[in-house]
């Protein structure tokens, strides 16, 4: 009874999240894009629309503004796009966001049972994801409430949650 919930769970947390993108660590060489999102064009939105220009923009903004882990780093935007379509407002800052919050998952799974401080660190940053205007915008209210419950548990010790969110949304493999 409990797979259906969580394979659901899994499924609509992978879609939801926009993490079509991955991590990618220095030292390893990392993963690609596992697969480029299509754009939206249905128009049904409010949000503001931009072009490709605007969204590769968008990306490297907020690449700056959410720095990586000691030995971690963004690749390049990611290719597959049309870039005569129009893109939804933060879908951008969405692909950025998602290899932020990949590559703390995977620094605090590494470091939770050999480095205090590192694990602390990237702890920090994964309780502070639910400020980022893209998780608030772009998440809705049952993501939200299940990514800071799986963020509580691993404040707790728990790396259940964080290692199932690795292993379903980020490309390469999950920390050893």
């Amino acid at each position: 009874m409990k797979r259906p919930v969580i394979a659901g769970l899994a499924a609509g947390l992978f879609i939801a999240l926009h993490l079509l993108a991955g991590c990618t660590q220095e030292p390893t060489g990392g993963g690609q894009s596992t697969a480029a999102p299509a754009p939206n064009r249905s128009g049904e939105s409010s949000e503001r629309f931009m072009t490709y220009g605007q969204l590769v923009e968008e990306y490297e903004r907020t690449r700056v503004e959410l720095p990586l882990p000691d030995g971690y780093s963004y690749p390049p935007f990611p290719g597959g796009y049309d870039t005569s379509a129009a893109y939804e407002e933060l879908y951008g800052a969405a692909i950025a966001f998602s290899y932020y919050e990949c590559s703390w998952e995977v620094e605090w799974l590494a470091a939770r049972s050999t480095d205090q401080s590192r694990a602390e660190a990237a702890l920090t940053r994964l309780v502070e994801l639910p400020r980022h205007e893209v998780f608030r915008r772009t998440y809705d209210t049952d993501l939200q409430a299940h990514y800071r419950s799986i963020i509580e548990k691993a404040s707790l010790g728990d790396p259940t949650g964080v290692q199932e969110t690795v292993t379903a949304n980020c490309a390469g493999p999950p920390p050893s």
